[in-house]
């Protein structure tokens, strides 16, 4: 999406950015940190953040449209199952699925309703102008500037739906790889009762049960919610084991991995601000 915007993105910016936005999400509530830092270090590689911002809310309706849509079709499928469940469990399920949706809802009206995206803009000032230190004046041209540009590239991505098409489809992709994870781990204890797309489906209703719970990473709740749905499919004298490996797997190594790889990107470009500054500082002593 980045290069419709004539942007020359390697792959390895495009991971760069995916690592900041896994780790920022996963140490944040709701995931609520991942954009805006994506945001931030795309704006010093000279992205502008009126193409960053729709790049990244496509992004993220992509995996909303593909994790609810899993969801809505394991929970048909696996309707008996889910009713016997506890009272809480079911709660969250239904709760999850409705959040996820508003949540997606919102999302495709930021990136294609002009008057949503003004009515949100007008909120915003509202509450603004009552802080008086704030030139809400010279604040209020900026962001009229950056939603034009914001308006005129949702249009262009509007025009080119194949690439959109591409996005949902590697979306789709990706979550297939992260909730298959669990049944590998099945695999692992040499337990083969329950087919894939059995242990596939609970894990999609277990991601969406938990993703509406404003908690870092889901943690803890995400080790409950798996006790709770697998409890079944797991013997009872592997059940923790095998719980600890999937999280360790999908969720805690990938946290370690790019919490390393942000600190390395920080540090690099720590190291290229300090030798610009004694760059400088040698030209200005020649001169």
């Amino acid at each position: 999406m980045l290069r419709l915007f004539d942007y020359d993105i390697s792959i390895l910016q495009g991971l760069k950015y995916s690592f900041v936005g896994f780790f920022f999400s996963s140490i944040t509530p709701s995931a609520s940190g991942g954009q805006p830092m994506q945001v931030y270090y795309m704006n010093k590689d000279e992205i502008k953040f009126s193409h960053s911002s729709l790049v990244l809310l496509i992004e993220l309706a992509s995996f909303q449209f593909v994790t609810i849509t899993i969801a809505i079709i394991s929970f048909i499928i696996n309707c008996d199952f889910i009713v016997s469940l506890n009272t809480g469990i079911k709660v969250l399920i239904f709760v999850g699925i409705i959040f996820n949706f508003i949540i997606f809802c919102f999302i495709v009206l930021a990136i294609f309703s002009k008057g949503f995206i003004n009515k949100v803009i007008n909120i915003f000032f509202k509450i603004i102008n009552k802080i008086k230190f704030i030139d809400s004046i010279k604040l209020r041209n900026i962001v009229d500037k950056e939603v034009n540009q914001y308006q005129e590239s949702a249009l262009f991505i509007k025009n080119n739906k194949s690439v959109v098409i591409k996005v949902v489809l590697t979306t789709f992709a990706q979550i297939c790889f992260m909730y298959s994870v669990t049944f590998f781990v099945y695999r692992s204890f040499n337990l083969s009762d329950f087919s894939f797309f059995t242990v596939f489906s609970l894990q999609s209703i277990l991601f969406i049960a938990v993703s509406a719970i404003p908690l870092p990473g889901a943690v803890g709740s995400s080790e409950g919610g798996f006790l709770t749905l697998f409890k079944t499919l797991f013997p009872a004298n592997t059940l923790s084991s095998a719980m600890l490996l999937s999280r360790g797997i999908s969720f805690y190594s990938f946290v370690i991995i790019s919490g390393l790889i942000v600190l390395f990107i920080k540090v690099s470009r720590k190291k290229k601000e300090i030798s610009c500054l004694n760059k400088g500082k040698l030209n200005n002593k020649v001169l």
